[in-house]
């Protein structure tokens, strides 16, 4: 019976650790993305996806939609924030329990309910929009023209 509540005991001490990490690693990156301007869905089309022809809305709903699920303001993301960097606490221990865990689960469902191939490795928020877009249209390149970027950079077919 001991040995039973010493090991309830220490499930509950790590499940402790593990929202209070959580937590930690949000308010982390709250405070590193706090002093950035804030910048509206058509700047952040303007700046980095305009001349590509990136379909507007379908870029602007999976930078939300990443965003809410990383618990951060979307206008405060850029596309080249790391996922190991920016986003979360460097090479976490805690790995698929973080907010960027869930995010690269979430990603990686949706690819797969698709049957549409995985990347190799997911790097920025960047390659997270992208893989989001290419399963929300559901084909590997979009049929628009200038929008060949669709995949993060170094995925393997």
């Amino acid at each position: 019976m001991l040995v039973g509540l010493l090991g309830m005991g220490a499930a509950l001490s790590v499940c402790c650790l593990d929202s209070a990490l959580e937590a930690s690693e949000r308010i982390v990156r709250q405070q590193r993305l706090r002093s950035r301007l804030c910048y509206s869905d058509r700047a952040i089309y303007t700046l980095y996806y305009e001349r590509e022809g990136m379909p507007k809305r379908d870029l602007n709903d999976a930078w939300h939609e990443a965003a809410r699920i990383l618990s951060v303001d979307a206008g405060r993301l850029r596309p080249n924030d790391r996922l190991c960097g920016e986003l979360g606490l460097h090479r976490s221990v805690r790995g698929s329990c973080s907010d960027v865990g869930m995010l690269l689960r979430h990603v990686t469902g949706k690819l797969a309910a698709k049957g549409l191939p995985q990347p190799d490795r997911f790097e920025t928020f960047d390659d997270i929009v992208r893989s989001l877009i290419v399963a929300r249209i559901g084909q590997l390149r979009p049929a628009i023209d200038g929008a060949t970027r669709a995949l993060p950079a170094g995925t393997a077919f």
